[in-house]
């Protein structure tokens, strides 16, 4: 009985150790992946902000755009005029 009881104690303990071998790998995963979506939710953040950044350069180059076609319409009527 007392062999049957040390073995079976034998056995405990060692699926204990591989129990925390698994929950010690599942942690380092957890870490990985962790790490992996920090990273990619900073590469995102930064997508957005160069996204953002383009839009308003094209919104300032389309306002230039309009206060050009403006300026040369003024211009063009002034010289239609001058011309009369």
């Amino acid at each position: 009985m007392q062999a049957e009881h040390a073995r079976a104690l034998a056995t405990a303990e060692r699926q204990g150790g591989e129990l925390a071998e698994a929950r010690t790998h599942a942690a380092q995963r957890e870490a990985q992946w962790l790490a992996a979506s920090t990273e990619l939710a900073e590469a995102h953040r930064q997508l957005v902000a160069r996204q953002v950044a383009q839009a308003e350069r094209e919104q300032r180059i389309a306002a230039l755009q309009s206060s050009i076609d403006e300026l040369t319409r003024t211009l063009t009527m002034q010289v239609r005029l001058r011309e009369r």
